[in-house]
């Protein structure tokens, strides 16, 4: 019915008049219509009426009044019908309805998802009730019909109050035709394609991603997580003959059952669990773990039992299973302590009550008597960790007293170690670590509202005011894009991590919103870029334990401490003032070369540059919160540059930048002449030609680490021409230094990913130079004239070790000036072919910028923009003075020239949310290197 726009229409406004009759019946229907604006849109108008409805419904149930209920749905006895008064809703309407609504049952969930079916928990509320009180009773069909459409309803995006009236019909159906384990009623579920068992699973995946709020444990009770894992596993395990596209959901499904699990042990964080929850809880993972059973024996397929294994392992099934049996063991009183001797008679009766639930627990691990025995030895072990690590008691959790043993597969708290040997399992990878709870199970991080509103400020452009070269805000901000920005950066930065994987991919979400918003992006795009890259973030989790004063070094480097440092950097930015924490934090000796040397600067500037850009928006916008970002990412970087710099690098006395060089040098008699400076320019000139540089001589092609090979094998060339670039605390020529690297990162983006015989390579490592130099000037406004040189001299040998990284490619600047436009337009452009500009090539590239939906992208064109802002005004042979060949060509089209090749490389016109077979996008960037060809 849904496939037909009239049939959608006519379910919604039969559920809109259930709505009403609801509310007319609690006598509240005149109030709600006084209420109501003449002019509110019909969408508007059914929300409120279902979310008026379901406040009555809900507190119908909570008053147990079933007489008030049944007066609600205007029921009557004689007639049988609902609404009797108003001509009702009788027996017959109602099984039409089931069967028409359950055969539409595969548009159900993605309507729900988009907020297209308000009020529709009421109307299955009403439609269970017609059931239960007339006849029906003996039709099971219905019954399971109307089970399935409550899961759906259930998963789509449903609130608080729609959950609370899902999980009573559930629960009811549940305990009339499906409770226990002798099925009154099949649970012949079954999808309707494989398409809709995959929207399914992901919805419910979706809803049981880590790390789940504590707050859904009281709402999504274990009654319902139950009967919907139940009703989710037949639908896979039903359709026959069975098929491989359904049996490979099924570890996905599985992981989300125990995630729920995993929760309700989650909870013990604020004490023990109670007696009632207890029985819930072993209730609820026998039935999970039958249900896995199940799977794993139904599948012959060995990829699919291997996924499942893995998939257990990686969600750390010893370690859950130690946990319930800690807690049936506080339940039945049996305690094994640490020091329990074991002896091969060992029975589950000693470890549980019921030996039929311990089989339950561990009979789908188990091809046969001689695996299971070492996987009873294990689970023994995790339950006596977990009972021993406890500070509460059994089934409590000790993140702090994590440990990790010389065994693979185990860990004993506090030093004990086993008193026998595990046998591995032939299935098991050989290096599992145990843990009693893995980050990814943590909680979710707390934040303070109010803090945030005061991090995350309307951008105030601060730095434009006190550095010449930083940049200034653009036409068209508005206000809605203002409000929409700020929305955004918070959900950003309490929803996310700073890595959106594992392999350390930094999460760039808050950089394509500045970049986009800092053109001028309204408040639409604005939101489609969040949603578009929030798809694929990691969630954030709360750290293992505070950052402080006395440890803020000693988890350098660890990326579960993130959270930890944001609060850390939060509290001094707002004690002490961004200016003085970050010189502190990342330019003082204490930050770089105390004890065990922290290497802050060199963090700063590690990962391909990322905490410098991401700090540089707090710079440049005036927006607290992305400095405190920028610095816990730094803190939890790996350093990256030992082969580039230590300290004597920043101290020498071949640096003028060092204030302690500068005060030594003064004190020495006469002074010195000032070191004598070589142009950035002239210093790639020379990296050119140095054999000893070629392509494949720093690192192989095939390599997958080019830069730290490159770094690691000739660090010590790169910092000898790093040291000829001189920099003093004289604020004129460090902005002489700054413009030198626009020009220096231009040509190497630019030039170096141009050659006459074919297409534009835009290196994706090298346009993070372009990227990151945007910042620089805005970044250098909030340091003291020692560390401004500190910086510059720290950021300009990475740039050179990048350059050499991607091959060292060639710079034909003669070809590239006589050949690239300067007035760079899409191909089907309306306006005509011109041997000369008709207006501002810019205004055209930025216009199809905004709505790009390639983040670097959108900063590089940006980036590029405000050079071309500042420096294009410079003449042909204002660089002959320097050795790069060709230098004499370069003038003030550098940028735009550039501009234009990227937007012919990624598309003008690939916008935010454009439907692609592939990520054609993503791989227009070029990734292979740029000098060995």
């Amino acid at each position: 019915i849904f496939e037909h726009y009239y049939g959608f229409l006519c379910v919604r406004h039969l559920i809109r008049m259930a709505c009403i009759g609801i509310i007319r019946r609690h006598g509240s229907f005149e109030t709600f219509l006084s209420n109501m604006r003449p002019d509110c849109p019909w969408n508007k108008v059914t929300t409120l009426l279902s979310e008026a409805s379901h406040d009555i419904i809900y507190a119908s149930l909570a008053s147990n009044n079933q007489v008030g209920t049944l007066h609600l749905l205007g029921f009557s006895p004689t007639t049988l019908s609902a609404f009797a008064d108003d001509g009702g809703l009788t027996r017959a309407d109602i099984g039409f309805l089931i069967d028409v609504l359950w055969r539409s049952r595969k548009s159900m969930l993605p309507l729900r998802l988009k907020g297209l079916l308000p009020g529709l928990p009421v109307f299955l509320f009403l439609i269970y009730h017609l059931t239960q009180f007339t006849d029906m009773l003996e039709f099971e069909r219905p019954w399971l019909n109307v089970q399935d459409l409550v899961q759906r309803c259930y998963l789509g995006n449903s609130n608080t109050y729609e959950r609370n009236i899902l999980r009573q019909v559930s629960r009811w159906i549940h305990d009339r035709v499906s409770g226990g384990h002798d099925f009154i009623v099949k649970l012949d579920y079954v999808p309707v394609d494989d398409d809709d068992a995959c929207t399914v699973v992901k919805a419910y995946s979706d809803l049981l991603k880590p790390p789940i709020p504590l707050s859904l444990a009281p709402v999504m009770l274990l009654d319902v997580s139950m009967t919907m894992f139940r009703w989710i596993s037949y639908m896979l395990r039903n359709p026959q003959p069975s098929r491989r596209a359904l049996e490979k959901l099924a570890p996905i499904a599985a992981k989300a059952a125990l995630e729920r699990l995993w929760l309700e042990f989650d909870r013990e964080r604020d004490g023990p669990m109670a007696n009632n929850r207890r029985g819930f809880t072993r209730v609820y993972a026998l039935d999970v773990l039958n249900n896995i059973s199940a799977h794993y024996f139904a599948t012959p397929d060995l990829q699919i039992r291997e996924d499942m294994l893995r998939m257990l392992l990686g969600m750390e099934i010893y370690s859950l299973l130690g946990r319930v049996l800690a807690l049936v063991t506080y339940e039945s009183g049996v305690y094994i302590g640490p020091t329990h001797q074991l002896s091969n008679n060992v029975t589950y009766d000693l470890i549980l009550p019921n030996s039929t639930l311990v089989l339950g627990l561990l009979g789908f691990m188990a091809d046969g008597v001689a695996a299971t025995s070492s996987w009873v030895l294990r689970l023994i072990h995790s339950y006596r960790t977990t009972l021993d690590a406890s500070p509460f008691g059994p089934g409590q959790n000790a993140p702090s007293q994590w440990h990790h043993a010389p065994d693979p597969h185990m860990t004993f708290p506090r030093g004990i170690k086993p008193r026998f040997t595990a046998q591995s399992f032939s299935t098991v990878p050989p290096n599992f670590s145990f843990r009693i709870r893995g980050k990814y199970r943590m909680t979710a991080p707390e934040f303070d509202n109010a803090l945030l509103e005061k991090l995350f400020p309307a951008p105030t452009f601060s730095s434009a005011f006190t550095s010449p070269s930083a940049p200034t805000p653009n036409a068209g901000i508005t206000p809605e894009s203002t409000a929409v920005l700020r929305r955004l950066l918070i959900e950003n930065h309490k929803r996310f991590h700073i890595f959106f994987n594992d392999k350390g991919f930094h999460n760039h979400l808050s950089h394509h919103l500045f970049a986009a918003y800092g053109i001028g992006a309204p408040g639409h795009v604005l939101q489609a870029a969040f949603d578009e890259h929030a798809e694929y973030q990691r969630p954030a989790y709360k750290s293992p334990e505070p950052i402080t004063q006395d440890n803020w070094t000693k988890h350098l480097g660890n990326e579960d401490f993130y959270n930890a440092y944001m609060g850390f950097f939060a509290h001094e930015i707002q004690t002490h003032g961004l200016r003085q924490t970050f010189e502190r934090f990342v330019f003082s000796h204490e930050a770089n070369w105390a004890k065990d040397e922290p290497r802050m600067l060199d963090r700063f500037i590690s990962g391909l540059l990322h905490p410098l850009i991401h700090f540089g928006h707090a710079a440049e916008f005036g927006v607290e919160g992305m400095a405190v970002e920028g610095l816990a990412q730094a803190a939890v970087h790996k350093t990256a540059y030992t082969k580039l710099y230590d300290a004597s690098y920043f101290s020498s006395s071949s640096s003028t930048g060092s204030y302690l060089a500068s005060l030594t040098s003064a004190l020495t008699l006469g002074g010195g002449a000032k070191p004598q400076h070589t142009h950035a320019l002239t210093i790639l000139a020379r990296i050119l030609v140095d054999e000893r540089l070629e392509a494949g001589k720093t690192c192989a092609k095939e390599s997958d680490s080019k830069f730290t090979d490159t770094v690691n094998n000739v660090g010590d060339i790169i910092r000898e021409y790093a040291s000829l670039w001189k920099v003093s605390e004289d604020e004129k020529e460090i902005q002489e230094r700054v413009e030198e690297l626009a020009w220096l990162v231009a040509l190497m983006f630019g030039v170096g990913g141009w050659k006459k015989d074919r297409d534009f390579k835009a290196d994706f490592f090298l346009v993070h130079l372009v990227t990151s130099d945007l910042f620089i000037p805005s970044i250098l406004s909030l340091l003291k004239p020692a560390h401004k040189v500190d910086l510059l001299r720290a950021y300009f040998p990475v740039l050179l070790a990048y350059f050499v990284s991607r091959g060292r490619p060639a710079l034909d600047v003669k070809g590239f000036f006589s050949s690239v436009t300067v007035d760079p337009k899409p191909e089907h452009s309306s306006v005509p072919e011109s041997s000369e500009a008709v207006g501002n090539p810019w205004y055209t590239v930025l216009t199809h910028t905004i709505p790009h939906r390639d983040e670097h992208h959108v900063k590089a064109e940006r980036a590029l923009a405000h050079s071309a802002a500042l420096y294009g005004i410079r003449p042909k042979g204002c660089f002959s003075h320097t050795e790069l060949k060709g230098a004499e060509e370069i003038d003030g089209t550098l940028f735009v020239r550039t501009g234009g090749l990227l937007m012919h490389t990624l598309n003008w016109n690939s916008e935010l949310k454009k439907t692609l077979d592939t990520n054609e996008d993503e791989w227009k960037w070029s990734r292979d290197g740029l000098g060995w060809d």
